[in-house]
């Protein structure tokens, strides 16, 4: 909320465990990761005058956003794979072979195992309580937050001067120029689509 990711409804409510369609959670990851291409219109056949048009074409330019036999499918509910799968790719983050610890893993499509593995291994799928991934289920508004909040600790989004020692990984997607001095950073650095501008390092040390 803070960050401008995502938002609660006009009546001031949340709802934590409400669903979100593909177009929506597309929405989401723009925001947090600022793409700047864009594909060209008429690439999904079901796509033209959708409210999250522009959003989808970005993350397709992006190779996030893949869609199913020329479809966006937007207004669909977006599962807990898929969303798992576009994080990965959004992120750029290398799969894993290791082995799933969920007793449904059979369940999970082959295209999601490597990126669920993976974000498994790291601790950012936490939410399994039963034992089960759950992979054809919806994901949750909350779920969305919880995992999003797990792989980033400290969202830069304004330009200038950031000091202060972070525990987690920092990610910058502020256009301008940014500039880290005196900080240390116990995770990643990521620096997102959104960056155009410089970013410079002065006294900050990287752990990870």
């Amino acid at each position: 909320q803070e960050y401008g990711i995502i938002q609660g409804y006009e009546d001031g409510t949340f709802r934590p465990d409400n669903s979100i369609t593909r177009g929506a959670f597309a929405g989401i990851l723009d925001r947090f990761m600022q793409f700047q291409s864009v594909s060209p219109a008429g690439t999904f056949s079901d796509l033209t005058g959708s409210y999250w048009e522009e959003q989808i074409l970005k993350l397709n330019a992006a190779g996030v956003y893949l869609g199913n036999n020329g479809k966006a499918l937007a207004s669909d509910s977006i599962t807990r794979q898929q969303a798992v799968a576009m994080i990965a790719r959004a992120f750029d983050i290398t799969t894993s072979t290791t082995a799933l610890p969920y007793t449904d893993a059979d369940q999970i499509s082959e295209y999601a195992i490597p990126a669920v593995a993976e974000m498994t291994a790291r601790g950012w799928l936490n939410d399994s309580t039963d034992g089960r991934f759950r992979p054809t289920d919806p994901i949750t508004r909350a779920e969305i937050v919880n995992i999003f909040s797990n792989m980033v600790q400290t969202l830069i989004q304004d330009s200038g001067t950031h000091t202060g020692d972070v525990n987690g990984t920092v990610m910058v997607n502020a256009s301008g120029s940014v500039s880290l001095e005196n900080m240390k950073i116990s995770g990643d650095l990521i620096l997102a689509p959104g960056v155009t501008g410089p970013v410079t390092l002065t006294n900050v040390t990287i752990a990870g």
